[in-house]
């Protein structure tokens, strides 16, 4: 029944790897646009904008690489659910940092719509 459980996680976790490798919902700086206010004139929008083009691409960067780094501690983590054994605390250990590194993977993918939410 373990070994069921083992395959079954696996399983999951190479499927949820490549649904990330699938899904292609990259945003580049070129296609953000932010709302700001209507006193502007367009000068000043497109300077604004031209601001925010490299804090853009530089979040894109964290967002990736960070991406790519909670996928490999996911991976360390079921590999250390998986050889635990009856090692209850390794095993607690290793849920324990997968479920923290979920949702710090969903705070990071997420972090656009809470501020847009908080700001608009």
């Amino acid at each position: 029944m373990n070994r069921k459980k083992n395959c079954f996680f696996i399983l999951i976790m190479l499927c949820f790897l490549y649904f990330l490798s699938v899904t292609e919902n990259v945003v580049y700086a070129d296609s953000v646009s932010f709302d700001i206010d209507d006193d502007l004139s367009t000068k000043d929008r497109e300077n604004f904008d031209n601001i925010l083009k490299p804090v853009a691409k530089l979040y894109m960067l964290f967002k990736y690489a960070g991406s790519i780094i909670g996928m490999i501690a996911i991976l360390f983590a079921g590999f250390s659910f998986m050889t635990a054994g009856n090692n209850n605390i390794k095993r607690d250990n290793a849920k324990n940092s997968m479920v923290y590194i979920i949702i710090g993977l969903i705070i990071i993918w997420s972090a656009p719509y809470i501020v847009n939410f908080i700001l608009g």
